[in-house]
């Protein structure tokens, strides 16, 4: 069937024709190709004519934790849903709950977990050409720039079913539908009603997906590839959330996102024009595929700028703010990774014609250090007394470090003979709050001194500008 005549079947009945035509052949390859994924069946007892009624394949392969299969009965008819429990305390919850109901469950570990502490190694999945990798990742593809012959292949062993390059108008119901490992590159969503139950989606290609005047609300894309997505004419996005997975590009025009999380997901660029956001949560990704951590972070940095401005220009301050000080911190992280000494030093056996080659690196490298070095301590130490000016709280940690260190001293050279009275007085002294006699200390002592007044001045004025600094957005 074509994408139109898939798309116009009512979902029970697009979840039926995937059940009979296509989630057999993808759960044989899976079989014939995952790594034990035959062991991993036996292990729960799961039965592939059983896991291809379920109508969330993907549940079965991503998560963090363990999860439970949930048995439910509703309106006569016996339904399955996934529950990700957050500990082990909510796990012993979720089972003390089904056994009150007289549910059945099954407890059981995502294949991609499961996979890692088995082989005990993060990329135990072999493909034809990239190597192992970690995830169920699509290889290759074909026709990327052509909507009507555009496909790809997961893990260079099969092509999934191609959903896009279509155009879904108002009214036509996307939740419901098992949309995990389906290419829906090049579709268009237009109009205000696809659809008000939660959706997730995992392991898909959404490649040039449009939104024209659309609203779409409960949405969650799990470790799906995600290019040029773009937002226009008043489209609405709420409550989406975005994990794992690759976030090419967002380009958003006269719409609005709100509600909406990127955990864990790799954003390489974003444009907000004229777009309202709202309640926008970013933990970014820890490490970027295929890039080093240095453009890692700066990637980071530069989404966090991105988000500020926005922010700045719909006047929320504590947003604005706080978009501000990740982007600095961030942007330090990605100077420290850089200095980096001996970058270019690989490991071969030396010979009068490469030793030359090798010192040559070593003494760029040494440089580039230097430089890196110096562009580093300025951030580092603005980061760590107070936060860029937004967190001048640290401050006051700093200040009582440096009080009682002063403490210590003046207790060990006698400049007072007992620790609580040392304290006392590297208080005033730090803080110029009250007179003390000085004259008989050694000139040393008293320079000793007049270094605790010079920090404490120097401090204050950083905590007074800190708190003022709050104001600036």
């Amino acid at each position: 069937m074509t994408p139109d005549e898939l798309w116009a079947l009512p979902p029970h009945e697009f979840n039926k024709w995937r059940e009979e035509n296509d989630l057999p052949k993808l759960f044989d390859f899976f079989n014939s190709y995952l790594p034990d994924f035959s062991f991993w069946l036996a292990c729960y007892g799961f039965e592939v004519s059983f896991l291809i009624k379920l109508n969330s394949p993907g549940e079965l392969f991503h998560g963090e934790t363990e999860k439970y299969l949930i048995e439910s009965t509703e309106n006569g008819e016996v339904q399955f849903f996934f529950v990700e429990p957050r500990s082990d305390k909510a796990g012993r919850e979720i089972e003390k709950i089904a056994k009150q109901q007289k549910q059945k469950f099954i407890k059981f570990t995502p294949y991609l977990i499961w996979g890692k502490r088995r082989f005990n190694k993060d990329r135990f999945i072999p493909t034809k050409f990239s190597g192992e990798v970690d995830t169920l990742t699509f290889t290759t593809g074909t026709a990327p720039d052509v909507p009507e012959m555009c496909s790809w292949i997961l893990l260079s062993g099969i092509t999934v079913l191609k959903l896009g390059g279509t155009t879904l108008k108002e009214g036509l119901l996307i939740n419901g539908r098992n949309l995990d490992f389906t290419n829906l590159d090049f579709l268009k969503i237009q109009g205000k009603y696809h659809g008000n139950t939660s959706q997730k989606i995992f392991f898909s290609h959404c490649h040039n997906i449009i939104l024209e005047n659309a609203q779409l609300n409960f949405y969650e894309f799990s470790d799906c590839d995600i290019q040029n997505l773009k937002l226009s004419n008043d489209s609405d996005i709420y409550s989406f959330l975005f994990r794992g997975g690759n976030i090419w590009v967002l380009d958003s025009k006269d719409s609005s996102i709100r509600n909406t999380t990127f955990y864990n997901s790799s954003i390489s660029r974003f444009n907000l024009n004229n777009t309202f956001i709202e309640n926008i949560k970013y933990v970014p990704a820890k490490t970027k595929r295929n890039y080093g951590k240095s453009m890692t972070y700066e990637t980071i940095s530069d989404n966090y700028k991105r988000f500020r401005l926005a922010y700045n220009k719909l006047g929320a301050r504590n947003e604005t703010r706080e978009c501000y000080y990740f982007e600095r911190k961030f942007d330090m992280l990605r100077r420290v990774i850089e200095i980096d000494t001996f970058n270019s030093v690989y490991k071969f056996s030396f010979s009068p014609g490469r030793s030359f080659m090798v010192l040559k690196n070593l003494s760029k490298d040494c440089i580039n250090s230097i430089i890196n070095l110096s562009k580093s301590v300025n951030p580092i130490f603005n980061y760590l007394t107070w936060g860029f000016g937004e967190r001048p709280q640290r401050l006051l940690v700093v200040s009582i470090i440096v009080i009682l260190v002063y403490s210590i001293i003046y207790n060990n050279i006698g400049i007072r003979s007992d620790l609580i009275e040392s304290i006392y007085f590297s208080t005033i002294s730090f803080t110029r709050v009250g007179g003390y006699e000085i004259k008989d200390l050694s000139s040393l002592n008293k320079l000793l001194i007049g270094t605790e007044a010079l920090l404490g001045w120097i401090i204050i004025v950083f905590l007074i500008n800190g708190y003022a600094n709050k104001t600036k957005y």
